[in-house]
């Protein structure tokens, strides 16, 4: 049996920076990099994790049921 697979510490680290910030700009530049790249390392946590964590919309982002509980 394969043990189950963790998700990169990278991804969670973007992961803690939007749950925080509740928004991928303002995440991306708390950590010195794109909106893309905090975008793609959210859908690498989502695809490990197998749901969703983050709801995107216009104003900003909104954390999932599942993203609540993975951010306390």
């Amino acid at each position: 049996m394969r043990p189950p697979r963790l998700p990169p510490l990278v991804a969670l680290r973007a992961f803690h920076a939007v749950a925080r910030h509740r928004s991928r700009i303002q995440a991306a530049a708390a950590r010195d990099g794109s909106a893309t790249a905090v975008s793609h390392q959210i859908n690498l946590l989502e695809s490990v994790l197998e749901c969703r964590v983050c709801e995107r919309r216009a104003q900003g982002v909104s954390l999932t049921a599942d993203g609540e509980v993975l951010y306390a």
